[in-house]
């Protein structure tokens, strides 16, 4: 499948759809990669997707002005801060997309075990 690179945007895709997906991971639609797993969800599963999901992430970041509503900061700040009277604390993303939100969670959150999931697997560059 021909992916189209995100070349001039300043946005870098997270994840190569290319890159030995299981063949019911990926279909065709209209000579496009469509997401094999779910007849509802019909983005592209190539690297302008993933850029738009990345560019979506970033707007929505500076939105919010961080990576999650100002209201539950100070309470989510502190449930992920660690302790020594608790076990490791984690975030679970589902339906990650890209990976931006869980990377750029993971960076702010070093002691935090991130995981995303999402229909079509992710490779993050980091």
């Amino acid at each position: 499948m021909n992916t189209q690179t995100a070349a001039g945007t300043g946005v870098s895709p997270l994840a190569d759809p290319d890159n030995s997906f299981p063949a019911a991971v990926l279909r065709e639609l209209h000579g496009l990669p469509v997401n094999g797993l779910s007849d509802s969800y019909l983005f592209t599963v190539d690297a302008a997707e993933f850029s738009r999901l990345n560019v979506h992430h970033a707007i929505f970041s500076a939105g919010l002005d961080g990576l999650f509503p100002a209201p539950a900061r100070e309470d989510i700040q502190q449930a992920l801060r660690a302790r020594n009277d608790y076990p490791k604390p984690a975030i679970l993303d589902i339906g990650t997309g890209s990976g931006a939100w869980c990377i750029d969670m993971a960076k702010a959150f070093p002691d935090t075990d991130v995981v995303g999931m999402d229909l079509v697997p992710v490779k993050a560059d980091s």
